[in-house]
């Protein structure tokens, strides 16, 4: 009986932890959808920090569009990678982007082909749309790099990508 007592107060934990972490990301994004920047900045950082891939991925947007902060690239990018080796598709997709453009790194067209690859495997349409674009840019050997890459990349959980 103890260990049942023990298990369910666990589990109860974690979902009042999850219950409240949803709180938070929400308040950054209504503070943000008022255009209160500050406040979705400061809330999102701290959720951030904690490992929130929502918030990383929010907080890259931010940092890259200059909102309630100055414009970061590199700072954006950082925030983009720890999301989307979270697996958060998002974030995949905006890295992917990121390397697309060279904001902030070296430009990377097989790096942006492989992230919007593993974003279009998850069911993203736009990353679907960006990778049939990028496939007119890029030669099909890096095609073929970059599909590899991507596997590797998702079997080992997004380490090392």
């Amino acid at each position: 009986m103890k260990k049942f007592l023990i298990i369910l107060f666990s589990l109860n934990f974690l979902i009042c932890s999850k219950s409240v972490l949803a709180d938070e990301i929400l308040k950054g994004f209504d503070a943000y959808k008022n255009k209160d920047y500050q406040l979705a900045f400061d809330i999102w950082s701290k959720l951030a920090i904690e490992g929130d891939p929502i918030a990383q991925n929010s907080l890259g947007v931010m940092l890259q569009k200059g909102e309630g902060t100055e414009m970061n690239f590199l700072l954006s990018y950082t925030w983009f990678k720890k999301s989307a080796e979270s697996g958060y598709t998002p974030a995949q997709v905006s890295l992917g982007y990121i390397y697309d453009q060279g904001m902030g790194i070296d430009q990377n067209k097989i790096k942006a082909f492989m992230w919007w690859k593993i974003a279009s495997m998850h069911g993203d349409s736009d990353a679907m749309t960006l990778l049939k674009l990028l496939s007119n840019e890029i030669n099909e050997n890096d095609q073929k790099i970059a599909i590899n890459l991507a596997d590797k990349c998702v079997k080992n959980n997004f380490k090392a990508c």
